[in-house]
């Protein structure tokens, strides 16, 4: 018997944060998306706006900006653009 195992991404993840537990559950979750080859989204909930900023300050130091997204950023760029 052999096993065998096939690196083939599912697509996109979408991982939502809990409020009461940010950092731990999202970086675990966000860490095997990444790994299995996935694109994450990552939604914070908006009552933990300081982890959240941890969080992003953590992503942006640690990847390329080619690979990194804010959609804050990117809404904000379509609105300037509209109008």
């Amino acid at each position: 018997m052999t096993t065998k195992v096939y690196k083939i991404p599912y697509g996109v993840t979408l991982i939502i944060s809990p409020f009461n537990f940010p950092v731990m559950l999202s970086i675990g979750v966000l860490a095997a998306s990444i790994s299995g080859g996935n694109t994450a989204i990552l939604k914070m909930s908006s009552k933990s706006s300081h982890c959240t900023e941890v969080l992003q300050k953590m992503i942006n130091d640690t990847f390329d900006n080619k690979f990194v997204v804010n959609l804050k950023r990117v809404l904000c760029l379509l609105d300037k653009k509209e109008g």
